[in-house]
């Protein structure tokens, strides 16, 4: 796979280069092209529908997009913060958020099969309907989240302080350790 990065202390938003992030995303095949952003601001990008699947964000803050429906399958979110983004009916199979931030985040009727959670904060997200099957979230706080009607199927929760009704769900696997 190649990969194509953007390293940046600079913003981008819907006005400015990201037409180009759009570009080169729309040329290659997900397959041949892995995304590498790292210290990024994207601020008011509407990716509806886009495919950025492989993505790896590194130190990167988004804030305000519209990704309803778009492909982030197998993406990688390191160490970067979400905020107020829809991810509604969006394919975030096998990706992954490690120390991430989610704030105001939208995952309503979301595939997140196989995704992982390790260390994320959690703030005001809704996964009400979303897929979650056989999902891992780790030291994770999901108290007060949203889990209505998600498919918790194999879900993990290891080290994850919930509420009582998230450990009563049909199919989720809480430990309190992770031995």
């Amino acid at each position: 796979m190649k990969l194509f990065s953007i390293q940046s202390t600079s913003e981008i938003s819907e006005d400015s280069s990201m037409n180009a992030l759009h570009r080169i995303a729309a040329e290659q095949s997900s397959r041949e092209l892995g995304l590498v952003l790292s210290d990024l601001v994207v601020r008011n990008v509407n990716f509806h529908a886009s495919d950025l699947t492989d993505l790896i964000a590194i130190q990167s803050n988004f804030c305000s997009c519209d990704c309803r429906g778009m492909k982030l399958i197998g993406s990688t979110f390191t160490q970067t913060t979400l905020k107020d983004i829809s991810f509604t009916k969006a394919f975030l199979s096998k990706a992954t958020f490690y120390r991430c931030s989610l704030i105001k985040i939208d995952f309503r009727a979301a595939n997140l099969i196989r995704s992982e959670f390790t260390d994320v904060i959690f703030s005001d997200v809704t996964f009400a309907g979303a897929d979650l099957n056989g999902a891992s979230f780790e030291n994770c706080d999901l108290r007060g989240q949203d889990l209505g009607e998600a498919n918790l199927d194999g879900t993990q929760f290891f080290g994850c302080l919930l509420d009582d009704s998230v450990k009563m769900m049909v199919g989720a696997i809480v430990r309190e350790s992770l031995s």
